[in-house]
């Protein structure tokens, strides 16, 4: 997220102290994930001073706004949120707003029906492909197994298509709410009222509301235009809402007006943009950008801190440990009991396989660092990985008991916390606990890390299958995530010699002409296997067999209840986080059945209305592939390769972004 600025309460608004994002949050890229910032320490007296204020000025807005800054600097957001909110409610300028707000409705919407109608064209013209797709090819070729819950369940997702595609294209209309700064009389409290806003949508981020931080930051610079850093913010948050276009064109914006001299984090946030939106070279541009930003600083005075940590930050993210080694080296000489960056380094040994050096580092850490919930994670992780099984359950047996001391999940290393329970023997708390956090946003900026542990819980719980699937994620996501390619490669190995007898028991049953016994053994191959060629090949032989009269074994109870949840989020979508939670119960759903190619039919919707067209394709490729009763699929291909070209040609006008 951006470098926090200064919210403290003021009579007037001024332009805030704007960031250079070299200082986000230093646990972005590594192992254990970016986390909020924990609520230790508090400091009543700032909050109990701050309430006395309230109760003996009411009507006042500054004082609720003393109140929510006091709240929000000891990590408090949801009382900060209300106090703020309360601000806003008492001030002056709220019953002028109504009015005219009122004054220009009719006015505003008959605009916005116009630009909505305008928007929608398009979408309608995708949704009905789309809708095509489900209504000329699903309601011919039912799952076998499916019941008829499930097939009506189907159906139901042809008449949200088209609001879902209008809703994932819409773009906020909150700006129109409030005037141009027009009239100088107004000047002064709009102002004020934009900084409630900015203070407002700043809680709301920490709270992980990106929502509604989004909808208060763009009423904030409707107010006051001048507030610049806001878009920063809105662009991080935009992105944690999977609306990558909205954060490049807020990024695009910022890096335009902001006159900062340095803006390398936010090259990385567009380098994360790019990445989710397939365009790897624009990505890789954007991230040198960074490095050349950092390096510039660098040669202009070589021990600037925030360059060094953003170096490092960087090579994180990048995850090029050993050149992101050096830079933590070179923080810490500087100062030797700086925490973050020994953590950071550590970080970098692991990746490395040197555990030797990691022990030590992770050892001071702790130390220094007080036994924080993620310390003891990191240490179990070594102890893991060097082979000391009764060290690693001591260390994540004190992770457990630090974390339920602490009697708050603020602040908390969630996934970390979930491994830590799977190595005592709470398997069952611990995978729910990764299942809630990865619903919340299955493929957010921490998804990798969440993905990761997950593959690690099932391990610890011995269900191998199923960390190997989690740990595929978690390496399709970001293929240079050393951490679980080479936990994923020690399950191969361990599970090399099942994998052999089964491919033979796979032959045997197919040379006796029964394909269902086949697939069933092909089923269990293919979740042993890690992501590759290999892996898709036995999933097109598994589908080419499943085609077959007789072929497709039964839907298990597991594989249909992940498809129903898929389809209810579809169903019930709003905007792209929604189908993206859609296509996660999907991915689940192909995991316990990957032979049946309804299932890739709904996943090449959802990938169409996100847009995505590539995986799209080769999701209905996959379809066509396990059925032999697809109609008119020829011209809906052909539909989805001259949308994929439309796509690309409108991404790549986004490649000049941040001046790239």
């Amino acid at each position: 997220m951006p470098e926090a600025v200064n919210i403290k309460p003021i009579p007037h608004a001024i332009k805030p102290q704007s960031s250079t994002s070299a200082q986000a949050s230093p646990s972005a890229g590594t192992d254990q994930g970016a986390q909020p910032k924990a609520a230790t320490g508090l400091d009543l007296a700032k909050i109990d001073l701050a309430k006395t204020k309230v109760a003996a000025n009411p009507a006042s807005w500054s004082a609720y706004n003393d109140l929510g800054v006091a709240y929000y600097d000891q990590g408090m957001y949801d009382e900060a949120i209300a106090a703020f909110q309360q601000a806003l409610a008492v001030h002056p300028i709220s019953s002028v707003m109504d009015a005219e707000k009122r004054q220009r409705d009719a006015a505003q919407r008959q605009k916005q029906a116009m630009r909505q109608a305008q928007q929608a064209q398009q979408a309608q013209q995708e949704s009905a492909v789309m809708g095509s797709l489900l209504s000329g090819l699903l309601g011919v070729a039912p799952i076998p197994g499916m019941s008829a819950v499930g097939q009506q369940a189907l159906q139901a997702m042809i008449p949200a298509i088209e609001g879902v595609s209008r809703a994932a294209s819409m773009p906020n209309t909150s700006l129109a709410d409030f005037p141009e700064l027009s009239n100088p009389s107004q000047l002064q409290p709009r102002r004020e009222t934009a900084l409630i806003y900015s203070n407002l949508g700043r809680a709301y981020y920490q709270k992980s509301n990106y929502q509604e931080a989004v909808t208060s930051f763009e009423k904030s610079i409707a107010l006051d235009p001048s507030l610049v850093s806001l878009l920063e913010w809105q662009a991080h948050a935009q992105y944690e809402l999977s609306h990558y276009e909205r954060s490049i064109e807020a990024l695009n914006r910022y890096m335009t007006l902001s006159r900062l001299p340095s803006l390398a984090g936010n090259y990385i946030l567009l380098s994360k943009n790019f990445t989710a939106l397939g365009m790897p070279s624009e990505s890789e541009r954007a991230f040198r950008r960074a490095v050349e930003d950092y390096e510039f600083r660098l040669k202009a005075k070589p021990g600037d801190r925030a360059a060094l940590a953003g170096m490092v930050q960087a090579y994180l993210e990048h995850k090029d440990y050993a050149k992101a080694q050096p830079y933590a080296e070179q923080l810490l000489k500087q100062n030797p009991n700086d925490v973050t960056a020994l953590g950071m380094l550590t970080i970098c040994h692991m990746a490395q396989g040197r555990y030797d050096l990691a022990l030590p580092s992770a050892q001071r850490k702790l130390k220094l660092d007080g036994g924080k919930v993620n310390d003891y994670y990191i240490l179990g992780r070594i102890y893991d990985e060097t082979g000391h099984s009764q060290k690693a359950r001591a260390a994540y047996q004190k992770l457990v008991d630090a974390y339920e001391a602490a009697g708050t999940d603020k602040g908390m290393p969630l996934g970390g916390v979930a491994v830590g329970y799977a190595a005592i023997g709470q398997q069952r708390r611990a995978v729910a606990m990764v299942e809630e956090k990865l619903f919340r946003n299955p493929f957010g900026s921490t998804a990798v890390y969440d993905y990761f542990k997950l593959g690690l819980v099932y391990e610890k719980g011995g269900r191998t299958s199923e960390a190997i699937e989690a740990l595929n994620t978690a390496v399709e996501i970001s293929p240079r995530y050393v951490f679980a390619t080479k936990t994923l490669q020690r399950l191969a190995d361990k599970t090399a010699s099942h994998r052999e007898r089964l491919w033979r028991q796979a032959q045997q049953a197919q040379s006796k002409g029964n394909s269902a016994q086949a697939v069933n053994y092909l089923s269990q191959l293919y979740h042993l296997m890690p992501v590759g060629k290999q892996k898709e090949d036995l999933r097109g032989k598994m589908l080419s067999l499943a085609a077959r009269p007789g072929g497709a074994p039964r839907l298990g109870q597991e594989a249909q209840r992940r498809f129903l949840r898929g389809n209810a989020a579809l169903k019930n979508a709003k905007g792209p986080l929604d189908l993206y939670r859609a296509l996660y119960e999907y991915k689940w759903a192909t995991y316990y059945a990957p032979w049946a190619a309804n299932v890739y039919l709904s996943s090449s919707v959802v990938y169409g209305l996100l847009q995505k067209y590539r995986p799209a394709i080769a999701n209905l490729k996959l379809y066509l592939t396990g059925t032999t009763q697809a109609a008119n699929v020829d011209q809906v291909l052909g539909r989805l390769y001259e949308m994929e070209y439309q796509r690309e040609k409108t991404l790549r006008s986004l490649s000049q972004a941040g001046r790239l």
